[in-house]
């Protein structure tokens, strides 16, 4: 799916390898949003050039542990007649000049179109100008662009203006939308999360009203545990939150997954650390990889429950490593 030129985790991703160099500012909506040159795209930033370059010397590198049948550079346009040049390196040997000068809010170009795993990008730039990400794709199967906020509550998509949303789903033709935010706007202290109720209903209806009515799926918040007079258990709050947002989905006419039930309701974070092997870290927060995975699984479960009930067929879930 979709990858932004220099996201905060990168090196945390399982699905690709992907390395940058030094010299790009990366504009976000969370870090910075006043003054900016250029419009953000759909995964809240654009990257540019710290300082004019030309020597390729703006580098992306990118290695996917399965084949990718294409790949598209999507990127917008700059404020003057200057426009980058790109080199793209794609297996040994195989190399081409692509020249970005297309003038829309957002345009796409195809960097391949045959099976690969690695794909090194070059850039020259005159001047300052946009670059949104690229998007690995295979001709079938599931596509998820997944991204991914460090400490953001998910309240910032506002920012992102409904016709870039639109461009980007002229290209990308998303089927669903699935929110999972909430975990940074979580206190202990705090036992009314209306206002974060009605963020979400704004989100979502920011989304539809840029890309149409597509279906979204907002998902529950999971377990935390506080100590609460000498003991260990399931913070109020909790359930504070996970009201907030099953209001907001029943307001908004969104799908809902409630997690916290199904990791085991009230006190289960306690037994997904002490589980074997632990399905969470010790701060009682963070879920660690199989932790991950088991909440993939409950997430297919839930939607192929939907679609067995509105067509009558199963969906197989192997490929999440469930039998």
């Amino acid at each position: 799916g979709f990858v932004s030129v220099a996201p905060l985790g990168a090196r945390g991703r399982r699905s690709i390898i992907h390395k940058h160099s030094s010299n790009w500012s990366v504009v976000s909506y969370f870090r910075q949003y006043k003054n900016t040159q250029f419009q953000y795209g759909i995964s809240g930033d654009y990257a540019t050039a710290i300082e004019a370059s030309t020597d390729r010397s703006h580098k992306l590198s990118f290695q996917t542990y399965g084949n990718f049948s294409n790949v598209y550079l999507y990127y917008g346009k700059g404020n003057s007649e200057l426009h980058p040049e790109l080199l793209v390196l794609n297996n040994p040997g195989d190399s081409a000049l692509v020249q970005l000068n297309e003038k829309e809010l957002l345009n796409r170009v195809q960097l391949n179109a045959k099976n690969s795993k690695t794909i090194d990008l070059a850039f020259n730039f005159p001047e300052p100008f946009p670059i949104y990400g690229l998007s690995f794709e295979s001709d079938n199967g599931i596509m998820v662009d997944n991204l991914a906020k460090r400490s953001d509550s998910g309240s910032n998509f506002g920012r992102i203006s409904r016709e870039m949303l639109a461009s980007f789903n002229k290209y990308m033709e998303y089927d669903l939308i699935v929110f999972h935010f909430g975990a940074n706007v979580f206190s202990n202290d705090v036992m009314n999360y209306g206002y974060y109720e009605q963020i979400l209903i704004s989100t979502v209806r920011h989304f539809k009203e840029s890309m149409g009515d597509i279906p979204v799926l907002i998902v529950g918040s999971t377990d935390r545990v506080a100590k609460i007079e000498g003991e260990e258990r399931t913070s109020p709050a909790v359930f504070a939150l996970t009201n907030a947002q099953k209001r907001a989905a029943a307001r908004s006419k969104s799908a809902y997954i409630d997690l916290f039930s199904r990791m085991g309701g009230e006190g289960s974070m306690l037994n997904w650390v002490k589980s074997n092997p632990s399905k969470a870290a010790p701060d009682y927060v963070h879920l660690n990889g199989p932790g991950a995975k088991q909440l993939a699984i409950y997430v297919f479960d839930y939607l192929s429950e939907g679609y067995e009930k509105l067509t009558g067929q199963k969906l197989n879930n192997n490929a999440l490593g469930k039998k």
